[in-house]
């Protein structure tokens, strides 16, 4: 007979398993089945959810993007440009 249990566990830092069963479940071999439940990325609608997602200001420590429109429209010019055979 086959006896199934929810039970809460927390896996530490060393990656082992660690969960309290119940005082009536028998002692002895079993089979743990593991499930993770993973967050899901709140989808964005708003511009208080864009700014709370982590995009704006993603760029803002890299040092090669251009910094004045002059900068970006070369840098893009440069980007479409198609080499000549």
């Amino acid at each position: 007979m086959n006896r199934t249990l929810t039970v809460d566990g927390e896996i530490g830092e060393d990656h082992i398993l660690k969960v309290e069963m119940p005082d009536d479940v028998p002692v002895g071999p079993a089979r743990v089945t593991v499930t993770i439940e993973v967050e899901t990325k709140k989808p964005i609608r708003t511009l208080g959810d864009l700014l709370d997602s982590g995009f704006v200001g993603m760029y803002a420590d890299r040092t090669d993007l251009p910094t004045t429109p002059d900068e970006f429209s070369a840098w893009r010019k440069k980007i479409w440009e198609r080499p000549t055979d």
